[in-house]
């Protein structure tokens, strides 16, 4: 099965993750099938600390969204903290995340 979870990257201390599609069996930090964005929890700005892969570009955002509603309908499953992420970001509605 196909998950939506985050990749921890970066350095000890300045940690940041990236949102990737990946089997659910391979390790959290291991080989991935595709990169969607990033999360920098020391980011201060509140709108930059989540970013859909080719910000600031909308036109690879819109992309970049499509592909996640893709991975949705081919029934990927989002971790929780990555469920929390998408809901802020207004991606889709919360009861149809929960249905996939």
């Amino acid at each position: 099965m196909v998950k939506l979870r985050l990749k921890k990257v970066g350095r000890r201390n300045q940690i940041y993750f990236r949102l990737v599609a990946v089997d659910e069996r391979f390790p959290r930090d291991g080989r991935f099938i595709e990169e969607l964005g990033s999360y920098n929890p020391h980011e201060t700005d509140v709108e930059k600390k989540f970013q859909f892969k080719g910000e600031p570009n909308q036109e690879a955002v819109e992309q970049t969204k499509q592909k996640i509603i893709q991975w949705f309908k081919n029934g990927a499953q989002p971790s929780p903290t990555v469920y929390k992420l998408l809901a802020k970001k207004g991606l889709v509605l919360k009861e149809e995340l929960r249905k996939s």
